[in-house]
């Protein structure tokens, strides 16, 4: 109801993502919500092929671009602790397990664990690749408890039991 440019300004600096006065127009209100969508689902794709091991701890970051980086450290900090799960990330980042899965879930469109999981596998990867230890002491490495559940997950995330991709990559 409040028209003015003041008004205005103030709902938008509180973090709306759009101010339409009254009497609006339906079609700027359909363009603007097809925009905001295909905005938000190319924030999903960015922060899902994030790597989490970057250094971008900086202060101009927006508010969602810290909450990744600070998620991305909490990973690279405890992912190897087998013993790290949802519980203890949602800790280390100060909030509740929901409010985690939630704001994940908004940004990324992937779970907590399910995140967690793929950091993992991914950092097992490059171990493959680039080290010499078997297959088992990777798993350990990267947080997994059972190396037949490792391998299962790992055949699962990328097409190939991690013995066959480490034989691949060796030739």
């Amino acid at each position: 109801a409040k028209a003015d440019m003041p008004s205005k300004l103030a709902g938008l600096e509180q973090g709306a993502d759009a101010y339409l006065t009254k009497p609006f127009n339906s079609l700027e209100l359909r363009v603007r919500m097809h925009k905001m969508i295909e905005n938000r689902e190319k924030l999903k794709l960015k922060y899902q092929l994030m790597n989490y091991t970057a250094e971008t701890t900086s202060e101009s970051l927006d508010p969602d671009e810290q909450f990744m980086a600070n998620f991305g450290q909490a990973l690279v900090e405890n992912a190897d602790s087998e013993n790290f799960n949802t519980n203890q990330l949602s800790h280390a980042l100060g909030m509740s397990r929901v409010q985690l899965f939630r704001k994940l879930k908004a940004l990324t469109g992937q779970s907590a664990s399910h995140a967690l999981r793929v950091f993992r596998l991914t950092k097992a990867r490059d171990l493959i690749l680039s080290s010499k230890l078997n297959i088992s002491e990777i798993a350990f490495e990267v947080g997994f408890k059972d190396p037949a559940y490792f391998t299962r997950a790992f055949k699962k995330e990328y097409g190939i039991s991690p013995s066959s991709l480490r034989s691949q990559h060796s030739n």
